[in-house]
């Protein structure tokens, strides 16, 4: 039921009286009355009004509230978004708060849902205790609060239930990068082309090299990277068009990541002369058709320690490059078109920390142009 006010209203041409209401489904309907039964009518404006209208409110349970939301919002979202979401809602939202009466929902009963997530074990979980973290026990609850929220701005239900929820403290850690001394130890891997090091096929350990080195030049996202195409690349204006992503879990092509618009990196000649050997390509063709992507996958867990490189995800020379371009004194603001960041606040962590980092790593991208003149296939 929503909160609303009602009344009887005469309508000269069903010669009826209408009563006009919202149910907690968002579906608007009409009860029409006899003029003998105006008091019939009048006495259902008042648990309209009142909130008491058993038929339309009681019977509906939170569940209903989430396929709708979903139904609306959720399924609109990227797919690793969509993805993440279904699964919240799947195993933990659902079993424990689908079934509860929406007249029902209240502070303390989030708060219950929120300790009952922090006793949770989950196979997924990167924590030691192989508990969900601070951070997704957070997000979790924010879908709840997210969905309830949706529900209350269109009148689904007659007021907000989790007003003053406190979300768990979260020690926020600085982004990881690589040194300039790693970053000089990485290139050098990539420049010796003598040796297999991320396939034991020659075509392959061929993309996925480039792939690491475009990850250095102009920090795309793994996504964005799988997903590139010959037609994304412009060699005119040396640039790159994101306009789509790989959704790894689903295996398929979604639009620019967190739901943005498509952005235009800038790369230098340097990487020019590496993708040179693409021109060619037709216009569809995926720049790096490296298939199963082992190279990124095991990056971290088997290339780094293997070669005596401090283990980090391909993600984080997304922060190398990011740390970078800020030690540069490039205002923020083009950084974050760059990069995509939803957010101001997110980019200008990276300024933050150039102050503590080694006074030659803002050099990084000119050790980049150094070395990538020596790149041949």
């Amino acid at each position: 039921m929503t909160y609303q006010t009602v009344k009887p209203k005469w309508n000269p041409i069903t010669k009826r009286y209408e009563v006009r209401f919202t149910k907690a489904n968002g579906k608007r309907t009409t009860r029409r009355f006899l003029r003998s039964e105006l008091p019939t009518a009048k006495y259902l404006c008042q648990k309209i009004n009142a909130g008491k209208n058993q038929d339309v409110y009681d019977k509906t349970r939170f569940e209903s509230i989430i396929n709708r939301w979903f139904e609306s919002e959720v399924s609109k979202m990227s797919g690793n978004t969509r993805d993440n979401i279904e699964a919240a809602i799947r195993d933990y939202i659902k079993p424990q708060l689908g079934r509860v009466k929406i007249e029902d929902l209240s502070l303390i009963g989030l708060e219950d849902f929120q300790s009952f997530l922090r006793s949770v074990k989950s196979n997924r979980s990167k924590q030691k205790d192989g508990k969900l973290s601070p951070q997704t026990i957070n997000w979790i609850t924010s879908r709840v609060t997210q969905c309830t929220l949706w529900a209350y701005k269109r009148r689904l239900i007659r007021h907000y239930p989790f007003m003053g929820f406190e979300k768990l403290k979260v020690v926020k850690r600085s982004p990881d990068f690589w040194s300039k001394e790693e970053c000089h130890k990485f290139i050098a891997i990539l420049l010796d082309t003598k040796r297999k090091y991320f396939a034991r096929d020659s075509d392959a350990d061929f993309h996925c090299r480039n792939l690491f080195w475009t990850a250095i030049y102009t920090g795309l996202r793994r996504g964005e990277l799988m997903g590139l195409r010959r037609k994304d690349i412009d060699f005119s204006s040396n640039t790159i068009t994101v306009r789509r992503q790989f959704n790894v879990n689903q295996k398929e092509y979604d639009a620019p990541p967190k739901g943005r618009s498509e952005r235009v990196v800038p790369f230098p000649n340097q990487l020019k002369d590496i993708l040179d050997g693409y021109k060619f390509l037709t216009h569809e063709a995926l720049v790096f058709p490296v298939g199963s992507p082992q190279c990124i996958n095991k990056f971290k867990t088997k290339f780094c320690p293997s070669h005596g490189l401090r283990p980090i995800k391909l993600h984080e020379l997304r922060h190398t490059y990011t740390t970078a371009m800020a030690g540069q004194k490039i205002d923020s603001r083009y950084i974050q078109k760059f990069l995509g960041h939803s957010k101001l606040e997110e980019t200008e962590k990276y300024t933050h920390l150039v102050a503590n980092a080694s006074h030659d790593l803002v050099r990084v991208l000119e050790i980049y142009g150094q070395h990538s003149g020596q790149h041949t296939q």
